[in-house]
């Protein structure tokens, strides 16, 4: 059951993997990694490395909403993370960050979908270790 995991946008369930992409502002791939469907996003962005400069910003969404990861990425490497905030969030950016993360997202969006778009829609493998050497 680790990989049922079930997408808000499409309201369905799949089986499979998610994959955490970190791109360039031109939407170049510079770094990637995989969790089980049902893991959340937070714990997808603490199994990437982040070998980021120390002025990055990682716009990412809804999902990777954590103050204390923000505060300790921030304090600790420099990169400052960047949600697209919840209507209820306790921390609020301005209407001109937050129009320009969204602008942002897209390119990430673009990037992802022409990189899926390049890989099967299926993948039949017997062991999880068969499965992850076909995805890479």
């Amino acid at each position: 059951m680790a990989y049922r995991g079930y997408c808000a946008r499409k309201s369905t369930f799949f089986y499979g993997l998610k994959l955490h992409l970190v791109v360039t502002a031109t939407g170049v791939p510079v770094e990637f990694g995989r969790s089980p469907g049902a893991m959340s996003d937070l714990h997808g962005l603490r199994t990437l490395a982040l070998n980021l400069g120390p002025s990055a910003e990682l716009i990412v969404d809804k999902g990777y909403t954590d103050y204390v990861c923000e505060n300790a990425l921030l304090e600790g490497e420099g990169i400052r993370l960047c949600p697209l905030r919840r209507k209820d969030a306790k921390r609020r950016e301005p209407a001109w960050e937050r129009y320009l993360n969204s602008v942002r997202r897209k390119i990430i969006e673009t990037s992802l979908g022409r990189l899926t778009g390049l890989l099967p829609r299926w993948i039949h493998a017997v062991t999880a270790q068969g499965f992850a050497l076909k995805i890479l």
